[in-house]
């Protein structure tokens, strides 16, 4: 499946699960209500400035290589958030990339939600781009 194919299928995924069912009898669920304005201002206003960079572990030369199984590294993943948190860095934007994904969807969630949980333990919020390819159109895996 080529990169605009899972663009698509993500649009239409996100436009499927964000409209309303005609059938008023279907209730859906949520955890909480829909926060009005001022209740969303109480809350930003309580948030931290973001103080933070794009993020690429020094071990891995692209996104292919960060999110590899070969080449994934929760070894300096935590060393290279910890240096982050200690000049004072809470947020990092990481980029994804769809090939692979591809070749091991199950994987590279698994790798997606350890990298979290490394950056949860340092205190540090992460901005995914999600299947980012566009930088350069022939790539490979390995």
């Amino acid at each position: 499946m080529k990169a605009n194919q899972i663009y698509l299928l993500l649009i239409i995924g996100l436009v499927a699960i964000s409209c309303k069912p005609k059938n008023d009898s279907v209730q859906i669920e949520t955890e909480r209500p829909v926060w009005s304005a001022d209740a969303a201002n109480q809350w930003y206003a309580h948030q931290p400035w973001l103080r933070g960079s794009d993020f690429i572990p020094s071990t891995a030369i692209n996104q292919l290589e960060m999110w590899q199984a070969e080449s994934f590294d929760t070894v300096t993943l935590h060393r290279e958030l910890g240096w982050a948190q200690d000049i004072g860095m809470n947020s990092m934007r990481v980029y994804l990339h769809h090939a692979v994904w591809e070749a091991d969807s199950a994987g590279f969630f698994q790798r997606v939600e350890a990298y979290l949980r490394i950056a949860d333990a340092h205190k540090i919020s992460t901005l995914f781009v999600i299947f980012d390819d566009c930088w350069n159109p022939t790539y490979q895996l390995g």
